[in-house]
């Protein structure tokens, strides 16, 4: 008797009950698959940041234009990332002459723009030091000094001081007395008087 109502039941509900079980089995089947949908998205996302990144065009990166001159092997200009140092360039030109002067050039210094190496020969390095060194070590080097010794000029007080290591951090080294022209406040006259006790660069 209960078969009988049994069959009866599930004669009548069969569309039903198959309906039923097709929802419960697709619900079941997503929510299985679902971790593994996100995993490989992650991935896909991962995999394109770090192909645009190494996509990255170089002209897009800063580029130091340096010319080397004196004794090192290759002599000339060459273009150098940002953040390279003297040794870097050194390195590029094939490295120090025999006949080089490594003791007047520091190796550590970071390259900028438009900059002049010169590699003396060890004779000529010695007599051009011995000539200079008295009227050098009194000047100062206005690409590395402080605002100190800057205000130590005559005429240049605490303001144009801390223009100048302003502009200076702002547009980098200055590469010839004149690029001073350009920093607020101080003109041709006031440049003028401060040749005498600066070194650029």
């Amino acid at each position: 008797m209960i078969q009988l109502h049994l069959l009866k039941f599930l004669k009548q509900y069969s569309l039903y009950i198959i309906i039923f079980f097709f929802i419960v089995g697709w619900v079941i089947y997503d929510h299985t698959t679902e971790p593994k949908k996100v995993a490989e998205s992650e991935i896909k996302i991962e995999e394109l940041v770090q192909a645009e990144a190494a996509n990255v065009p170089e002209e897009n990166q800063s580029v130091l234009v340096v010319d080397i001159k004196g004794e090192v092997v290759s002599p000339g200009v060459f273009e150098m990332k940002e953040g390279a140092r003297v040794k870097d360039v050194i390195k590029v030109a094939g490295g120090f002459t025999s006949e080089s002067d490594q003791a007047s050039i520091n190796l550590a210094q970071k390259v900028y723009d438009e900059m002049v190496i010169v590699v003396y020969p060890i004779d000529e390095a010695t007599n051009l030091n011995l000539s200079i060194v008295g009227e050098e070590s009194s000047k100062i080097k206005i690409n590395s000094a402080t605002a100190d010794e800057i205000e130590s000029i005559p005429g240049i007080g605490e303001v144009k001081a801390q223009a100048i290591i302003e502009h200076r951090d702002t547009y980098g080294h200055f590469k010839v007395i004149e690029d001073l022209e350009q920093v607020s406040g101080i003109g041709a006259k006031t440049v003028e008087k401060m040749k005498e006790y600066i070194l650029v660069p």
